[in-house]
């Protein structure tokens, strides 16, 4: 998850408070809402049913440490067995935060390319701006902080760190090349459906992706996937217990 968009987001909306028309457009969409029913949920799959070729399979998960802002630790095994399962040669990850996540891809699969997209430093929010404590031992300051989970490890080598707005960010060299796609960037409907729209360019026909936060407290997250599987003609299913949401055509 990506609190740096969120942070502009927070700024903007601050700015527009004093404006009355703001407000009243607000109120009249949150009625809107309240109103409208909800869209149909895609099937949620136990995940040995999803992959039950992962039954009895150990994935290099390492010391984990609980943190709000990343994958839980059944996230972080399911993802990791997913990869393992595939092998893919290359894999793309929307918002690299900390790195974990492109640690735990890259050691899950000793053979791929990992290539994690993040906002460039100085846009940096800390976690602490939305009320999430972080310690000050893991991030010294914000430079430090994008991919620090994955540098100087041996992995390091096969990651590529891309900084960039994923909503702008040139993907023409990545298309279609990609295996896998995790995507865990910006969470408003705006930036989930770009990176939803780039994600599938990126896996082409056959790759698998795994969107994030698939959620009622993402509504912009779950349209911005319901709208692009209607689009493209493809079908999700979720994973019971984590906050996935997942197109694998293998499947």
């Amino acid at each position: 998850m990506d609190w740096r968009y969120w942070g502009r987001a927070g700024r903007a909306f601050s700015r527009r408070l004093p404006n009355r028309e703001f407000i009243r457009a607000l109120a009249r969409m949150s009625l809107a809402a309240d109103e409208a029913p909800p869209p149909p949920l895609p099937p949620e799959v136990e995940f040995l049913d999803a992959y039950p070729d992962a039954t009895g399979m150990t994935v290099p998960m390492g010391d984990v440490t609980y943190k709000v802002w990343n994958m839980d630790p059944l996230e972080r095994f399911c993802v990791a067995a997913i990869a393992r399962l595939m092998r893919p040669e290359r894999i793309f990850e929307f918002g690299t935060f900390d790195g974990a996540t492109a640690l735990l891809l890259a050691r899950s699969v000793p053979s791929a390319e990992v290539f994690t997209l993040d906002l460039p430093p100085e846009s940096y929010v800390a976690p602490e701006a939305f009320g999430y404590p972080r310690s000050r031992k893991d991030f010294a300051s914000p430079h430090d902080e994008v991919g620090h989970e994955f540098r100087d490890t041996p992995e390091a080598e096969r990651i590529t760190q891309l900084f960039g707005d994923s909503r702008t960010f040139d993907f023409s060299e990545y298309s279609g090349r990609m295996g896998l796609v995790i995507v865990d960037a910006g969470h408003g409907y705006e930036e989930a459906s770009i990176d939803s729209e780039n994600a599938v360019r990126l896996a082409g026909p056959t790759g698998v992706v795994i969107w994030d936060d698939y959620i009622p407290m993402w509504p912009g997250v779950m349209q911005a996937v319901n709208e692009t599987a209607a689009r493209h003609g493809f079908s999700v299913f979720r994973l019971r217990g984590t906050g996935f949401a997942i197109r694998d055509p293998n499947r």
